[in-house]
């Protein structure tokens, strides 16, 4: 929680002031995957990456007016030290990309990646031209929202807006 949760929030704490007043300024926040599912085996880690999620979903929507681009970028699993050690990522043959995780954080500081604020970006996963392509689309109909999965087959899939 310290790391990865109230490291940032300082963080911000100090800067947004700034950012506000120049209305310009981003925000990317190194995120996880495990910050959407719940994970028993890493429950700390797990929630404190939920809480920096929610962290930037509450301040997205103020921000947005003053300049100040909000985003979390989630590496996808990348090979280090504390990974290695996971046993969940025992038979990991498929790492995320450092230098592409790198190159997208890079984007995202330059501006690049503006259209897509308020947005959780796993890049494991996400095409990030393809992302750019449909940004507009992706802002006018899908807000940040909180999916809850179903738990059994009488469950529906719901959603917190």
């Amino acid at each position: 929680m310290e790391t990865n949760l109230r490291g940032p929030f300082n963080l911000m704490r100090w800067v947004l002031p700034g950012m506000v007043e120049r209305e310009h300024g981003r925000v990317i926040n190194l995120n996880s995957g495990f910050a959407l599912r719940p994970e028993w085996r890493y429950s700390a880690y797990a929630t404190s990456k939920a809480a920096l999620l929610r962290l930037g979903d509450n301040v997205a929507g103020p921000l947005r007016p003053h300049g100040v681009t909000v985003l979390d970028i989630s590496p996808g699993a990348v090979a280090t030290d504390m990974t290695a050690g996971m046993p969940m990522f025992a038979d990991m043959v498929h790492w995320g990309s450092i230098p592409y995780l790198v190159s997208t954080v890079k984007d995202a500081a330059r501006g690049r990646l503006d259209l897509l604020h308020g947005r959780f970006l796993h890049l494991g996963h996400d095409n990030i031209g393809e992302l750019l392509e449909q940004a507009g689309q992706i802002s006018e109909h899908d807000a940040r929202t909180l999916r809850l999965r179903p738990y059994g087959s009488g469950d529906v899939l719901g959603s917190y807006a």
